[in-house]
């Protein structure tokens, strides 16, 4: 193991040794007219003095009532990112050594990154010895417990390292899979958060992980966030971008997302703020874009989030009823941590911002700092039931690919460069529990012992036994009798960790649901149904009875959850039923209808006849807009045998026929859709040649709009631009680089990321005009910009002098994305890229869409 002395010869040796990079352009001159003013000269800013562990906790202040304590500062921790504690009690904590050591992030590849576990040896809460675990990682920023050892993820792989004789050293690292090897620090995978439904879900990422016997099960999901994600008791997700405090899912995304052809977009990455205003403890001079018009307020003062990030939902029993369930979200560039409140309004949640007064500030969050190093980058609640909070302790937080001219030029002058390699673990208390008795540490208790610390008030203390009765075997009937025994308990919470206990053993049965089904809450009726969804293993399944009912449950997320669940029988006649059995409100309801188009994969030609053939159906908008986005999923996933089959069945001489007026209506849609291309069938669809045929001049007119849909041979449809075998390769390259460096924000499927980044499918910005697409990738753009009907009043940094591109990968990536989805556009080649940048090589900051269009029209 490399000892702490020689880790900082190799960190000076790094440093002084590693050629510069190109995000110096801070020294350049600005562009006319843009020009990043030192505006901090102006203020009247505090000196930024690295303070002892002692003098940092006195420069925090907190919400009256609670206080805040030390729990391990450096040397025990250095740069700490992420923690997590194991069931004795210790922590285990990711260290980035190599993060930012100074303003150019010179040496950041050095393998200086550790895992290191802290002991509080005399039980007085404070850590009093820390063991390096791991050492030589690159960038380790995600941790769980599992059984047998850890998870590390460690660009670009997820470690399951194991200490094979107790002296909490590894002695044995396995690379699972890879991990957070694409994008950036800032925008790589992290988290591996354990919600209740036993599965590792990932910030930064549309991944989910399970864990067994050493080996890594993989699952697709939503892409979720940036840094950090936390659940609440009913295992509801919640995550955040750098400028958006909290963004949620309403409902289980697998819920609706069985559909390959349509992506669901109801009730996912729902920002709960629109605007997020931010109220720090102290002026913010040094702030990556600070010269901007409205980023500092007239007080000096960062007035929106920018560094949102490692949110937590507190779940601790040491706090004052009305804190259970809070939200918590560090925000290190303003030196704080706010406070939410969450309120469940029957399917989706409200939140609302809870400030401070402050004789000085007016308002300040619950948390924060007048130390200018003091940065919360994480936090938890912990076995003892209260909250705690990572602090990095550096002077600069901002990466090296990002860091505009303005903050460069302060962090050397200011001097907040140097040192690295501190940190801090806060404990925050409240007044009326400041002392109590220690909690028996788990390793220590039998699984019937963990069957009773389901019922613990302490979320941790659940989570921790409901993990540790899945890992351990056997299942002694006695642990599953008194699992089964907590299903009658009358305690929500300790049902649903018991249902989803029970489902991970296999223990989960068609009796067990029914013994859920008449329980007075509606979350546990949910989950209940959520874990049995898999029991509907066909149409004579004993479930059956019980989803059947919950449709006319009188909470609607006990509804919106059975309907959901019946695709996994397999059978239209099934779904038909039961969307027949709801009332009109649900038809009409978006969130029922995303779960039809779900459901209705497979099963779209049954669906469609059954309900066409329902009368009833005929007035119901809900309906049509449910048949309307099936058939948009059908060619989207370019389904041509269920599209011809459907076409057939049309007898255009029949009128008020109105099952088919929606499939007509459905295909001009697609057909004057820009998002959705031509289906390639081998010839015209008989429906076209009858039309044409017609007598009729309408019939001839829809034959004509329709036609749109299709592209057969000698009829190349809507595709404009085919690339030659050349491009081809430039766009595969493109892909990697994009796949790298830009999904991201932007997404893989390029449908961009809630509160962070707009979509670049179909979008103007990258089809219309390559130059100006050219210099906004390249050099940045600044907000507001309006896209497809939604404004973004944001900034999308330059990419001109990132590490890892150059011309001509930026040329391979602009035509990926040109041609990616449903783009179609000609490629750009590289002699333009150099072209225009040179024209505008002293260009600093990003553009305004008000100068570009100046560009445009000269």
């Amino acid at each position: 193991m490399m000892p702490r002395q020689t880790l900082l010869a190799l960190l000076a040796i790094t440093l002084f040794t590693s050629p510069q990079i190109h995000a110096q352009n801070g020294d350049k001159k600005d562009a006319t007219g843009i020009v990043q003013n030192e505006i901090w000269k102006e203020m009247d800013v505090p000196p930024a003095p690295i303070l002892s562990p002692e003098e940092g906790l006195a420069s925090i202040r907190v919400k009256d009532g609670f206080s805040i304590e030390l729990v391990a500062s450096e040397p025990l921790i250095n740069d700490p990112v992420a923690i997590t504690w194991d069931e004795s009690g210790r922590i285990w904590a990711a260290e980035m050594w190599s993060y930012m050591p100074n303003a150019d992030g010179d040496g950041e590849d050095g393998l200086l990154g550790r895992v290191v576990v802290l002991e509080d040896i005399d039980n007085d809460g404070t850590m009093d010895k820390s063991t390096v675990f791991l050492d030589g990682l690159k960038m380790p920023r995600a941790l769980a417990i599992v059984e047998g050892g850890i998870l590390i993820g460690d660009p670009p792989t997820l470690w399951y390292c194991q200490d094979l004789d107790g002296d909490l050293v590894c002695d044995k690292k396995t690379a699972l899979i890879e991990y957070a090897a694409r994008g950036d620090i800032e925008h790589s995978e992290n988290g591996l958060v354990r919600g209740i439904d036993n599965w590792y879900y990932n910030s930064k990422s549309d991944r989910r992980f399970k864990f067994s016997e050493g080996k890594i099960i993989e699952e697709k999901t939503l892409f979720r966030g940036q840094w950090g994600l936390t659940f609440d008791d009913y295992g509801r997700i919640f995550y955040n971008t750098n400028s958006a405090w909290i963004i949620t899912d309403s409902t289980p995304w697998e819920n609706a997302s069985n559909n390959p052809g349509h992506e669901p977009t109801i009730g996912f990455g729902k920002k709960l703020f629109e605007d997020n205003w931010s109220y720090s403890d102290r002026i913010n001079p040094g702030v990556n874009r600070g010269y901007q018009i409205n980023s500092l307020g007239k007080d000096h003062r960062l007035i929106k989030a920018t560094a949102a990030c490692g949110p937590v939902v507190y779940r601790g029993d040491k706090y004052p009823s009305e804190f259970y369930g809070n939200l918590f979200v560090p925000e290190p560039s303003i030196h704080s941590v706010a406070r939410f409140t969450l309120k469940d309004d029957g399917l989706e949640v409200i939140a609302k911002q809870e400030t401070e007064s402050h004789q000085k500030w007016d308002k300040v969050e619950f948390l924060g700092s007048t130390d200018e190093r003091f940065r919360p980058v994480n936090s938890y609640t912990g076995p003892d039931g209260n909250l705690y909070i990572v602090d990095m302790y550096r002077g600069i937080i901002q990466h090296r690919v990002f860091v505009t001219s303005f903050l460069r030029k302060q962090i050397i002058e200011r001097g907040l460069d140097k040192p690295v390699g501190l940190g801090r673990i806060y404990r925050v208390v409240h007044d009326s529990n400041k002392t109590s008795e220690n909690q028996p540490f788990l390793s220590e208790q039998s699984p019937l012992e963990w069957v009773e610390n389901l019922e613990h008030k302490n979320g941790w203390q659940r989570d921790t036994a409901q993990r540790l009765l899945i890992q351990s075997a056997p299942h002694k009937e006695e642990v599953i009798t008194a699992l089964r025994g907590l299903l009658q308990s009358g305690n929500e919470r300790a049902i649903i960790h018991s249902i989803w206990t029970l489902k991970e053993i296999n223990k989960w049965t068609h009796q067990d649901l029914g013994s859920t089904r008449e329980n007075s809450s509606d979350w546990v009726r949910t989950h209940a149904l959520m874990a049995s969804a898999d029991l509907l293993n066909g149409p004579s399944s004993p479930s059956i009875p019980y989803f059947q009912s919950a449709l006319n449950d009188p909470f609607l997320r006990v509804r919106l959850q059975a309907f959901s669940a019946l695709r996994h029988i397999n059978d239209a006649s099934h779904i038909f039923k039961a969307w027949l059995s709801l009332d009109q409100v649900d038809k009409d309801n978006p969130y029922f209808i995303e779960c039809f188009v779900s459901n209705s994969h497979g099963h779209e030609f049954e669906l469609f006849t059954k309900l066409g053939e329902t009368p009833s159906l005929s007035e119901s908008k809900g309906t049509e807009s449910a048949l309307q986005n099936m058939i948009i999923a059908l060619f989207n996933k370019e389904d041509e045998a269920t599209i011809l089959t459907l076409l057939n069945s049309i007898d255009i001489n029949q009128k008020n026929n109105w099952h088919q007026k929606v499939l007509i209506n459905s295909i001009e849609r697609i057909a004057k859709s820009k998002s959705t291309k031509s289906l390639e069938t081998l010839h015209k669809p008989l429906l076209i040649t009858n039309l044409e045929k017609s007598p009729l001049e309408a019939h001839n007119k829809l034959a004509s709009t329709i036609e749109g849909a299709f592209a057969w041979e000698g009829k190349p449809g809507r595709i404009k631009y085919a690339l030659n075998k050349k491009e081809l390769e430039q766009f595969e390259k493109g892909k990697e680089f994009y796949e790298k460096v830009c999904a991201m924000c932007h997404g893989l499927n390029g449908r961009g990321m809630p509160g962070l980044a707009p979509e670049l499918d179909q979008s103007p910005w990258l089809v219309d005009d390559d130059e100006t697409l050219i210099l906004i990738v390249a050099q940045g753009l600044m907000g507001p910009i309006e896209v497809n009907g939604k404004t973004w009043d944001s900034i999308m940094p330059p990419h001109q002098n990132h590490p890892e591109l150059n011309v001509d990968s930026f040329s391979t990536i602009l035509t990926y994305v040109r041609n990616a989805w449903t783009n179609n556009a000609p490629p750009i080649p590289s002699a333009k890229v150099k072209r225009l940048l040179e024209k505008h090589q002293e260009r600093t900051t990003p553009w305004t869409i008000e100068e570009l269009s100046k560009l445009s029209n000269n």
